[in-house]
């Protein structure tokens, strides 16, 4: 008998009304679901875009409803889908950001380069190759928000009671996510495009989601054609792969653009990194003492029922006490700043693009004029006698518009050997002359077989300005200082 996806329906901003199978609202009613509520999938964002305040949990909804129409699509499209891999694949879709940390991926930049440096030397033999993926020279203290969503399937109370009831293997919905399936399975992986990659139902959600409630245009996609265009093809080397038809190469061109200028506009504004600056500087002053986000102590939570306590709230609340008890002046005058919306202020700003045939040089220049940046740091803090615990230079990430983007020869994606996990997510678009299929990057009427030769490249000088200050005059004044004495940077 089929799943009745229409067991419960929900109304969604985006999607309109989403249907829902029993076994889905069973897991929805769980309280470790119910803990996406509370976490921001778009961290400090809201702070900026006062409507940009949506949560894990609807998003985590939202895939699920896209997978089911991209299931749906291909069926439509001639290729018979089995009810299992629908249910599980929606499954996936439903749970996959349930290990997420508060704030999302905020958190998880604070504590990584932290809780990796304290790792001890063990035999590896032993661990899960999801485990392996956390380490650095054998056992981490950090665990991805991925692998922590493939304990909480494997060890959380209420959903393996739920589980158990209705006959789910939580590893195999968690190896979806996670991209890690066992060698002989031989129909989960044929979809797992769908659920990672650079065209996947992570990104048909959070790119128009954000379009919506941010009021900006930038993740605008034209959705439901896209949901319905997908099909197996095989490539040149006969292949199979999820892909596109060759009618659907500019609207994937755009999706793929808007999620460049989403990002841009959104998770890399000024302001909203200004207060990522300081949550990170913030939380990294917390690990150990007040704050712990070991990896077993984290497993240990799950395993007691007390992740869905770790949430948003919980860290603003642990913050707010922190804030009445410490006696660092510079840590008490982040956590203020942060409370009462007062972002490390940007005073400059650098930015440029640079292609890839030419990768080492343009990387070399960037490190270099950050450098010369950096050096100035404490001779400017003294000039405005402003200490430099209160400076700090955000690099962009270098920026490409694919995961993958043309890294890759052409022969190297026919061929990738080593790389083929990467070579695998690419968006493939199938020639109307053959019916063969390539990725779009290699596509000669494809925007992106140029635009995905290019990287974005940049750094910005954040200041926290003290509170005897006039924050405009004196962040002006220390941004024509800076740009006067560097002048040999191209200064936005």
């Amino acid at each position: 008998m089929s799943t009745n996806f229409n067991h419960k329906r929900i109304a969604d901003p985006l999607h309109g009304s989403i249907g829902l199978s029993e076994l889905e609202i069973k897991i929805l009613d769980t309280p470790v679901f119910q803990r996406l509520r509370n976490i921001k999938h778009l961290g400090f964002a809201s702070y900026v875009y006062p409507s940009a305040d949506y949560s894990r949990f609807s998003h985590s909804i939202g895939v699920c409803h896209i997978i089911g129409k991209i299931l749906d699509g291909i069926g439509n499209n001639g290729f018979k889908v089995d009810s299992e891999i629908c249910k599980k694949y929606r499954l996936a879709g439903l749970l996959h950001d349930i290990g997420h940390y508060p704030f999302s991926h905020v958190m998880e930049k604070a504590i990584e380069p932290i809780l990796k440096v304290k790792t001890f030397t063990i035999d590896r033999s032993n661990r899960s190759q999801d485990d392996q993926n956390d380490n650095i020279n054998g056992f981490c203290h950090y665990v991805s928000h991925e692998n922590l969503g493939a304990e909480i399937l494997a060890h959380d109370p209420g959903l393996n009671l739920v589980f158990t009831k209705e006959g789910i293997n939580g590893s195999e919905i968690s190896s979806i996510f996670r991209r890690q399936f066992i060698k002989d399975e031989k129909d989960l992986p044929r979809y797992a495009n769908i659920i990672s990659s650079d065209l996947d139902a992570d990104r048909l959600d959070f790119l128009p989601r954000t379009s919506v409630l941010t009021g900006l245009p930038y993740g605008s996609v034209d959705l439901n054609y896209l949901v319905n265009q997908f099909v197996f093809a095989k490539d040149p080397e006969g292949k199979e792969h999820l892909c596109l038809f060759s009618r659907a190469m500019k609207a994937a061109d755009h999706l793929l653009i808007s999620r460049y200028y989403d990002y841009h506009q959104v998770a890399f504004h000024k302001a909203v990194i200004g207060f990522e600056c300081l949550f990170i500087d913030i939380v990294r002053h917390l690990l150990g003492e007040n704050l712990n986000c070991d990896r077993e102590y984290l497993i240990g939570l799950i395993k007691n029922s007390e992740w869905q306590n770790f949430d948003d709230c919980s860290m603003i609340a642990l913050i707010r006490e922190v804030f009445k008890k410490t006696n660092d002046g510079f840590l008490k005058r982040k956590i203020y700043a942060l409370l009462n919306r007062i972002p490390y202020s940007c005073v400059a700003e650098c930015e440029f693009v640079g292609d890839d045939q030419n990768r080492d040089r343009w990387e070399t220049t960037f490190v270099k004029e950050r450098s010369q940046v950096e050096e100035r740091i404490e001779e400017w803090s003294e000039f405005f006698k402003i200490d430099k615990q209160l400076w700090h230079v955000w690099s962009k990430p270098t920026e490409k518009l694919t995961k993958c983007g043309s890294r890759f020869t052409y022969e190297e994606t026919q061929a990738p050997g080593d790389r083929e996990g990467e070579v695998d997510r690419l968006v493939r678009i199938i020639r109307k002359s053959d019916g063969m299929c390539r990725p779009i990057i290699k596509t000669e009427n494809s925007l992106l077989s140029l635009l995905s030769n290019c990287r974005v490249y940049g750094f910005r000088v954040y200041v926290l300005i003290p509170e005897n200050m006039d924050r405009l005059q004196t962040a002006r004044k220390i941004g024509e200082k800076i740009r006067n004495d560097v002048k040999s940077i191209y200064w936005l």
